[in-house]
């Protein structure tokens, strides 16, 4: 399992470079996770409206009932979208969502999580990905100061965008 972080300044277009970088991975079954739900819109205009992304299905999590099982064993080229709220939550009797028991033991090419310096630090969001088999993992952010500074990623697993580099690249223009 190998991890990526990538933080860049808003507007960068964190969305287009993910799925940029899923495509020239061939990455087949990805799944995209967040604590912040509002960013779903982005991620299937972003995925469906791209010339460049045809062929990939976005699914999102909300459109599955919580009482039957994600069923994605025979899909190819898929984008999974889903909150940590959902796929942590519990349902009536406290136990985990139905929905989740199939999905959570499929293989993913790649996992993204966005907005990653939001809960994913919790102990809750940890012991879950654990949990996940996948190949490689790439983390967003756009206020990534604390997570640099905190010594969970190497050098080596940092691309960064700043405000400084755009300006150089607007000055090279």
């Amino acid at each position: 399992k190998e991890t990526f972080f990538s933080n860049a300044i808003m507007r960068f277009g964190k969305t287009f470079a993910a799925y940029s970088l899923m495509k020239k991975m061939n990455a087949k079954r990805v799944l995209i996770l967040t604590y912040k739900p509002a960013v779903g819109d982005s991620w299937e205009t972003d995925l469906l409206n791209e010339v460049k992304f045809e062929g990939y299905e976005f699914l999102h999590s909300l459109d599955f009932s919580k009482n039957e099982p994600i069923n994605i064993t025979d899909k190819e080229n898929f984008v999974l979208f889903s909150s940590f709220q959902d796929i942590l939550g519990k349902n009536l009797n406290g136990k985990p969502k139905e929905k989740w028991n199939k999905a959570l033991h499929e293989h993913f090419d790649l996992v993204i999580i966005d907005e990653v310096h939001f809960g994913f630090p919790s102990d809750k969001a940890q012991a879950f990905i654990k949990t996940l088999n996948y190949s490689y993992r790439l983390d967003l952010s756009g206020t990534p100061i604390n997570l640099i500074s905190s010594g969970y990623y190497d050098e080596d697993q940092i691309y960064s965008w700043s405000y400084i580099d755009e300006q150089h690249t607007k000055k090279a223009d």
